[in-house]
């Protein structure tokens, strides 16, 4: 069983290699983090082969290795359109900002959104024990209900707002400015706190991850001008490198993350309790493929792909009854694997093969369009804030997160990211300046 899984994952470090090859070799790029999303939970499930009796049947080796070629192939095609990138010369060497009056009244509305929404939860779930108690309490009474209306648009704008501080901020690393960073990384960390309010970790994972490939992207969009390419290549591996350490030290640290939100994780150990999020929802796809528990979607309203889409549209405006398959928990040898099944069981669930190769297509078709019109120049990057690069970076979370559901369709088809998106270009055309910068460490060819 072993062999099927590292196969497995050769395969999906050979796609990797093609994609880096034949269409960018940007690590942030759309091909590259769909490939490498599935390692790491091979790696640990080869660890888990034999407790959980991981024998792979060939569709789920055919299923993880299929996504990623599918993905591959759509980069390819697509490269060979040119997308339409906005240029600008930024010849006065300006550098986006947002003024510090400015940041601090988003700090004085996110100070007031935390406090909105833990009276609003306290009332909710009563004020006995200690805050982990009230999230995780919170979290399960509060599937059904709504946020009073001001909480929830303060919470918007809170947690949307990240995604612009993130920017900020990794511009101001490259270009050696410390100006406002300390208010902008207060607003970050802010939102961060906001987005775990609701005892769910995805949008706070969302906004780290976000701010990883932002400084990745603007990186790489920064070596593309500078005549010192091999210095500062260097310390682009070097900041690889501490990023993905900085990211194992997290995994390794994650059941104590989520022990602060209320998780009982007293039954497992450490390495134990990422595998049950990395490695199993792998086990559980495999199980679901096994029992025939795919291709049962009836009609448009029971898709699993665009379900939270769908339960919205259908439930506000048509007055449909939702009722969507959920996935039986699974337990093998006495061990709880939980029932989550990667993306990869919502894509196959719905019309099983032809489903799976239309839902990666949408996501390829979707990822290059908005990473081909976020790839704008560098100067443009630093004058002004690049809408498409953040928008990219949020979906980046959907590709990465793969291996564990489908993170991409129910973040992307959602209300609330249409209206978070309308609140960063609010910021962007209402509180952001340009400021003369700082003259670069690194001399650029224009220079």
């Amino acid at each position: 069983m072993e062999i099927k899984i590292a196969l497995c994952i050769c395969g999906l470090l050979l796609i990797f290699i093609l994609g880096r090859k034949l269409c960018c070799r940007n690590i942030v790029a759309p091909q590259t983090i769909n490939a490498i999303s599935f390692i790491p939970s091979l790696f640990l499930l080869l660890f888990y082969a034999k407790d959980w009796n991981a024998e792979l049947s060939n569709t789920t080796i055919g299923l993880i290795l299929s996504g990623p070629l599918i993905f591959l192939i759509v980069s390819v095609i697509f490269k060979a359109f040119k997308i339409k990138v906005k240029e600008c010369k930024n010849d006065n060497n300006m550098v986006v900002k947002i003024d510090f009056p400015y940041a601090v009244m988003f700090t004085v509305i996110e100070i007031i959104t935390l406090l909105l929404l833990f009276r609003y939860i306290i009332s909710f779930v009563g004020s006995a024990g200690s805050i982990s108690t009230l999230l995780m309490t919170y979290r399960f009474k509060s599937a059904t209900a709504d946020l009073p209306t001001i909480t929830s648009l303060f919470r918007l704008v809170s947690v949307y707002s990240g995604y612009v501080w993130a920017y900020l901020l990794c511009l101001n690393k490259l270009e050696k400015i410390r100006n406002n960073n300390t208010i902008y990384i207060i607003n970050f960390f802010l939102s961060i706190l906001i987005s775990l309010s609701s005892g769910a970790r995805g949008t706070a994972i969302m906004l780290i991850i976000s701010l990883i490939v932002q400084y990745v992207f603007l990186f790489n969009q920064k070596m593309k001008i500078t005549n010192e390419y091999k210095k500062m290549n260097s310390k682009y591996k070097k900041s690889i490198i501490i990023i993905t350490v900085c990211l194992v030290l997290f995994a390794f640290q994650f059941d104590k993350f989520a022990n602060i939100l209320g998780r009982d994780t007293s039954e497992f150990t450490g390495i134990y309790y990422l595998a049950i999020y990395l490695a199993a929802p792998i086990k559980n796809l495999d199980i679901f493929i096994r029992n025939d528990c795919f291709g049962f979607a009836k009609g448009f309203w029971d898709s699993h792909i665009f379900n939270q889409l769908l339960t919205y549209v259908g439930t506000k405006y048509f007055d449909v009854n939702m009722s969507a398959f959920v996935y039986p928990f699974n337990v093998v040898n006495g061990q709880n694997l939980g029932n989550v099944a990667t993306a990869y069981a919502d894509y196959y669930y719905d019309n099983a093969m032809l489903s799976f190769i239309i839902a990666n297509v949408l996501m390829a078709i979707i990822t290059n369009y908005f990473f081909a019109k976020s790839n704008q120049s560098y100067n443009c990057c630093v004058s002004e804030i690049n809408v498409y690069a953040i928008i990219y970076s949020i979906m980046a979370f959907g590709i990465a997160f793969n291996f564990f559901a489908n993170e991409f369709y129910i973040c992307i088809f959602n209300i609330e990211f249409f209206r978070g998106i309308i609140v960063i270009m609010f910021i962007k055309y209402f509180f952001t300046k340009r400021n003369i910068k700082k003259k670069s460490k690194w001399r650029h060819k224009n220079d």
